[in-house]
């Protein structure tokens, strides 16, 4: 490479997150230094990499390159740009050799008095210097030296060398927890936690390490919510893994093993290549503590997944077993700590860690475990068991009718108990009843259960009891994929029924009918049906009876998609009067919940809402968690936020008590609500756990473009680039194009709010590519003209005209519509100012002029005819033609607000222009038509 490419290379390694792909750049442009004996690109690119591998979790390979750098300065041969940086990273160097046992104790000391020396020198203060005297006599337990380098520290002022004011107070915090002074640990941290950061590893660090203080004060909101905080901030982050030692303690001594779980499975394969053993050492013994903690819970086979690693491959360790090899392997390089410290301090924390007491039984930790504390729960009604067998089995089957699923539960249950083993006619009732509860679970057990029973009810003497069995038996087949079995199995019991003399089981085997049609995507002749069952027990007098046929015609209705909607309306709102004519059971609320959504689904929000508010009292948890799901959806249609958010967290937590399939996709529209509540962390919270449980790859997708938002919020801006990448590449697998580009689009926002230009430049490319194949023309456009832009911002001269050059040809296209008219408008107001930014200055005027006349010719565009107006004025006093400025400025600023940011600007152009005299007016002509024309 050229020394021009190289120095781009250096400066565009700057913008790339920490990590392998940065760490590379910067060897790179080392290597190439070194061969061509670049003297400035050898010192500074070694300057760069100390940050690159002290951030990119590989902080041993800073030794060598901040040793030559610090040679390369006592011969002179250093850059005084980056004296700064030298004396700086000799902090970072003495932290790292304290956490590598095999580096001497009196090497790191060594290096400590040769910062003092030359901070000295160099005219710098002490206080970093004392900060790091204190961490290396804290690190081997010398509390002597510890107790006097902390009051140095504290009592020496602030440097330009001292860590930031969010990071010089985390020491302290940690010294004072060392001592057990918790209140003033506490106190130390909240100028931090109230200021305004801009730090990479602030707050989290900090929260992190107030962790223990808050709970052993009884801080127990603050503890739950630094943990979530701050464990969401470094995840992701491999040179962190000392503070995810501390999270893991955390959830160990608050009750939270399977989140602690989650963490240690999520990080266990960091410890095969740890950034160092110190962090190593913490991890392993909060690991092994942890699964301590869920051995005590009477799990001790709990696999937990260890990654494959080199030779190794993936496999499941049991709790009890990795627990051991986790903290023998703590405490072994504990004891290598304390051979090369002389003391015992590294073994006595392992050994405090591994034994550490459980401080609160359970704190709950996001907002829906918080709300399961509160969260009252429906208490079913009280069930009264008859006395006989044949009683129990009447009062269970009604039950079942109702659509009361656990009060059939415990009377089958108390059925089996004073009734072992039932006779042949009660035994074949038992059968079906089975079977029903196994249909989804368990078809093949369902089948046999329903074929016995059809022999047993037929032998002795039940023939529509046979039937209804048979009509079930024929469902079973349609849900299981056997249609053709399934109707004909249908058919033929309601054939015999139609015989029988019993119209209820005759009605209710057609409506097995309906729904088998359905099941086979049968769908108008499934309405069709339904309909005529309405009409055959309209006015019934079993009004259970007709209350379930009106639901069924509901849901068979709804199966015809937009055009059946009003009928299923109307259909549900029949059957919910009918219902509310019996006493409250399964049934009304489930259907509550059908004709809550409905209505609000057709415009009717408020309306709606209270029909779904209502299905909070189900006894049932899954329709109890579905009707606090709607709600919370309705809710936020409402723009109801707070409620919606707070139905929503109910939600989550109902569905978390008793595990509810549809969990997932509730904590998706709860992260929704949070961002919509302005709480980003409750947002990343809600979206985090639900891809911890999606399978799906759509609804994956879905979630963690939800999650992209707070990230980006919390300042998480790599984290939420990987997500949007993941999205990406899941958008073009499946050529959704749109959302390709809409994540290229977004990447780019992010970017560009990082000032990493050029590759925010490269993603609206990316985005512009995409929209290409679709002629997506407003939208590719726009595309283009802003990775001209944000080539400009990378002053990258050359890449911003040719992106320029192919805006200008796609903006050819253009008709005369006022939306392309619009963008063909700010296209050329924009390439004025990267025109501009060349000193091409009549080519920036012309596209200026163009940019204002056709902003000009639009309905509604004062705003931007007046940027366009200040951006010709400006470029005219640069040519030298400020009579023309002057008249278009002024012009402008009288059309400004009084507080337009704008005044300010126009005005000193104005002052450079100074006084400008006015043309005489010309003679009017005698003649007035010889002035026309």
């Amino acid at each position: 490479m050229s020394p021009e490419e190289l120095e781009d290379k250096l400066r565009v390694s700057h913008d790339l997150p920490y990590g392998p792909a940065r760490t590379a750049a910067v060897e790179e442009v080392i290597r190439h230094a070194d061969a061509l004996g670049l003297a400035e690109l050898q010192y500074a690119a070694r300057i760069f990499s100390l940050q690159a591998y002290r951030y990119g979790a590989e902080p041993a390979k800073t030794f060598v390159p901040f040793a030559w750098c610090l040679a390369a300065y006592d011969r002179g041969e250093g850059d005084r740009r980056f004296d700064h940086h030298l004396f700086w990273n000799f902090k970072g160097i003495v932290s790292a050799l304290a956490d590598f046992p095999e580096v001497p104790l009196a090497q790191t000391q060594a290096v400590l008095d040769d910062m003092e020396r030359r901070y000295r020198l160099a005219g710098h203060g002490m206080n970093p210097v004392h900060q790091y005297r204190e961490m290396l006599a804290r690190h081997i337990g010398d509390r002597d030296t510890a107790a006097e380098q902390f009051r140095l520290w504290d009592a020496s002022p602030r440097g330009e060398l001292s860590d930031c004011v969010g990071c010089e107070p985390n020491g302290k915090i940690n010294h004072l927890v060392w001592l057990g002074r918790d209140e003033d640990a506490v106190a130390a941290a909240l100028p931090v936690l109230t200021g305004q950061l801009n730090c990479r590893e602030q707050p989290h660090s900090i929260r992190t390490d107030l962790l223990l203080p808050y709970l052993r004060t009884g801080r127990l909101t603050e503890a739950a919510e630094a943990h979530r905080s701050a464990y969401r901030a470094v995840q992701h982050d491999r040179a962190e893994l000392g503070l995810i030692a501390k999270h893991l303690v955390f959830c160990a001594r608050t009750g939270n093993q399977p989140r602690g779980l989650d963490i240690l499975t999520r990080h266990l394969g960091w410890l095969d290549e740890p950034s160092n053993p110190n962090a190593a050492m913490r991890f392993a013994a909060a690991g092994a503590l942890l699964l301590t903690r869920v051995i005590e819970a009477g799990h001790p086979d709990t696999p937990v997944r260890r990654p494959a690693h080199r030779d190794r491959a993936a496999v499941d360790w049991p709790a009890t077993a990795l627990r051991d090899e986790l903290a023998d392997q703590a405490l072994a390089l504990a004891a290598r700590f304390d051979a090369r410290n002389g003391s015992t301090e590294q073994g006595d924390r392992i050994r405090a860690t591994l034994a550490a007491e459980t401080l609160v039984e359970h704190l709950p930790l996001s907002g829906p475990a918080r709300a399961a504390t509160r969260l009252s729960v429906a208490t079913p009604p009280p069930v009264s068991y008859p006395d006989t067998p044949g009683d129990l089995a009447d009062a269970a089957e009604a039950a079942t009718h109702r659509e009361d699923d656990e009060v059939a539960a415990a009377l089958w249950a108390r059925f089996d108990q004073v009734c072992p083993e039932p006779p042949p006619l009660l035994r074949a009732r038992r059968l079906a009843a089975t079977a029903q509860a196994g249909f989804d679970t368990d078809p093949d057990g369902a089948k046999h259960c329903l074929r016995e029973s059809i022999a047993l009810f037929a032998e002795h003497g039940e023939p529509v009891r046979a039937e209804t069995s048979r009509s079930r038996l024929g469902l079973v087949h349609c849900y299981d994929g056997d249609g053709d079995t399934g109707l004909a199995l249908l058919r033929a019991a309601v054939e015999a029924l139609r015989t029988a003399g019993d119209e209820e089981a005759l009605i209710r085997a057609e409506s097995r009918l309906v729904d088998g049609h359905f099941r086979l995507d049968e769908d108008e002749t499934a309405a069709r049906l339904a309909r005529e069952l309405v009409q055959r027990t309209d006015g019934h007098p079993d009004r259970q009876l007709a209350a379930d046929m009106l639901v069924l015609a509901t849901h068979m209705e709804l199966g015809l998609g937009e055009e059946g909607v009003p009928a299923a309306l109307d259909l549900a709102r029949r059957g919910l009067a009918v219902l509310r004519e019996l006493a409250p059971a399964g049934a009304l609320w489930q259907h509550l919940c059908t004709t809550g959504n409905l209505t609000a689904a057709t415009g009717e929000l408020e309306a709606g809402y209270t029909l779904l508010t209502e299905a909070f009292q189900a006894v049932d948890p899954v329709v109890r968690s579905y009707a606090l799901h709607e709600a919370g959806r309705v809710a936020m249609a409402m723009e109801r936020k707070a409620d919606g958010y707070r139905h929503l967290t109910d939600a989550v937590a109902e569905a978390l008590r008793h595990q509810v399939e549809s969990l997932p996709r509730i904590r998706i529209d709860l992260a929704i609500a949070a961002m919509a509540m302005d709480l980003p962390e409750e947002a990343a919270d809600a979206a985090e756990e639900a891809i911890a449980a999606i399978e799906d790859p759509d609804l994956l997708a879905r979630a963690k473009f939800i999650l992209a938002d707070p990230y980006r919020v919390l300042g998480q801006h790599d984290s939420a680039l990987a997500l949007l990448d993941d999205v990406a590449a899941h958008c073009a697998a499946g050529d959704n194009v749109y959302g390709l580009a809409q994540m290229h689009g977004i990447a780019a926002d992010i970017l560009d709010e990082l000032d990493r230009d050029a590759q925010s430049a490269q993603r609206h490319l990316a985005a512009a590519e995409a929209l290409s194949r679709v002629e997506e023309t407003l939208r590719e456009l726009a595309h283009r003209r802003r990775a001209a832009l944000s080539w400009h911002w990378a002053r990258e001269p050359g890449q911003a005209r040719a992106a320029l050059a192919t805006a200008d040809q796609l903006a050819t296209t253009l008709g005369q519509e006022p939306e392309e008219v619009f963008n063909r408008a700010i296209l050329d107001y924009d390439a004025a100012r990267i025109l501009s930014a060349a000193e091409d200055l009549n080519p920036a005027l012309a596209r200026a002029n163009a940019a204002a006349e056709q902003f000009r010719s639009l309905n509604g565009a004062e705003e931007p005819t007046l940027t366009a107006d200040v951006l010709r004025g400006r470029l005219l006093v640069q040519l030298g033609r400020g009579e023309q400025a002057h008249p278009l400025l002024t012009a402008a600023l009288a059309r400004l607000p009084q507080d337009a940011p704008q005044r300010e600007q126009i005005e000193a152009l104005l002052t450079e222009i100074g006084p400008v005299a006015e043309e005489p007016e010309p003679p009017r002509s005698r003649w007035p038509w010889r002035n026309r024309g």
